[in-house]
């Protein structure tokens, strides 16, 4: 009767995935899904600036808040659109993301940034953002 109660977890017969598939493939596993949230954080940013910049300031490290990417985020909050191009966003092997981006501005301009950001591994928030370059199209 006793053995009726156990849980799943506690069955003599339960196989364990680290037992039938190879660590390296769970790591590349994780570092995929890590990957993906760290795109869609900066994806989720440049959202966020172009209709609610209160928002994306959020999603930044208090660090940044306070300097260069702070500003960058106030004065790009006046943009008409900011279009991710995602052919152009990857993550490096380091674990940063290079993120390219066209900026609408009202005059009809069109401005291509690229940034360099580290997203934190848990709650995504981003810790660092670089402008790398900025030209008008």
């Amino acid at each position: 009767m006793l053995d009726r109660q156990r849980t799943r977890r506690e069955s003599p017969h339960a196989v364990r995935v680290e037992d039938v598939i190879p660590a390296e493939i769970l790591d590349g596993v994780a570092d995929a899904r890590s990957a993906s949230r760290k795109i869609q954080a900066v994806k989720d940013f440049y959202a966020k600036i172009a209709r609610d910049s209160a928002g994306a300031l959020a999603l930044l490290s208090p660090a940044l808040v306070e300097g260069t990417a702070g500003e960058l985020v106030r004065t790009w909050s006046a943009m008409d659109a900011i279009d991710v191009q995602e052919a152009d966003t990857q993550i490096k092997p380091d674990g940063s993301i290079l993120a390219v981006a066209t900026l609408h501005r009202p005059d009809g301009a069109l401005v291509r940034v690229t940034q360099l950001f580290r997203v934190a591994d848990s709650g995504g928030l981003i810790t660092e953002a670089e402008l790398v370059s900025a030209q008008y199209m």
